[in-house]
């Protein structure tokens, strides 16, 4: 059981930083692995992350992220607007801009609502 863990500690790391919970990871495994019967349970997954230092992305670590994703949005957006035959920023167009960011980010990131977080 630890052996199957400690030979998929690349996978179970890359597997929190995508912010997959750890319900989520054990499903996974469970089914990579029919035939371990035992060892997969969040609670394992949890002390097994905690021993090697395994945790997902902190604020610091996602800040640069986010910044890129929406500036790449905002750069997109400020070019649809210039080519546009009108410039002006109504209350749809902005609404929309913010909705782009929000499922650009939520999409590329897979942020998850606080709850599902588990550290």
């Amino acid at each position: 059981m630890a052996a199957y863990l400690e030979g998929n500690a690349g996978l179970i790391e890359r597997l929190i930083k995508d912010n997959k919970t750890y319900k989520e990871i054990s499903d996974l495994l469970r089914q990579n692995f029919p035939e371990v019967r035992r060892g997969f349970s969040e609670r394992n997954l949890r002390l097994f992350c905690a021993k090697h230092g395994i945790r997902k992305m902190n604020q610091t670590e996602m800040d640069p992220i986010v910044k890129d994703c929406v500036n790449k949005v905002s750069l997109s957006v400020k070019t649809e607007f210039t080519t546009s035959s009108s410039n002006k920023w109504t209350k749809t167009l902005y609404q929309d801009f913010l909705n782009r960011i929000a499922n650009f980010s939520t999409t590329v990131l897979r942020v998850r609502p606080q709850e599902d977080r588990q550290a």
